[in-house]
């Protein structure tokens, strides 16, 4: 494969990623009235310096907390201060079917004082348990 077709297939490969990425939260969002339009927000963590923001989707008997990393690079162990309770990643825009590199929490289960995996330019979701 010559160079520029190989990046042909790259290119298209990053375009079905997004699509795949973007149908699923659009699914995800349909599931629970915490993601939708009406669910409340409220902020969890701000970190300008670290470009890390957290907030909370809560609606109906649901909470969410999604964690946002802006940099550049991946933070391992990051502490956000997540909210009570026992919260599953059930989200990674990192995946592999995303077009990412799958680095992430593997749907692991963690306590508000916890580090996450937060991979570099990537979201998570969390559900409270």
């Amino acid at each position: 494969m010559n160079p520029e077709q190989r990046a042909e297939a790259e290119d298209l490969s990053n375009q079905v990623g997004q699509f795949v990425l973007t149908r699923d939260l659009i699914a995800m969002r349909r599931t629970s009235p915490a993601l939708n339009a009406t669910g409340e927000t409220s902020r969890v963590y701000t970190h300008n310096d670290d470009r890390v923001l957290a907030w909370k989707r809560a609606g109906g008997d649901d909470e969410f907390v999604v964690v946002s990393n802006f940099a550049n690079t991946d933070r391992s162990g990051y502490k956000v201060g997540l909210p009570p309770g026992q919260w599953k990643e059930i989200f990674n825009t990192n995946a592999v079917r995303y077009g990412g590199n799958g680095a992430g929490n593997g749907g692991a289960t963690f306590n508000g004082d916890q580090g996450l995996f937060l991979p570099a330019g990537g979201t998570i979701i969390l559900q409270k348990q």
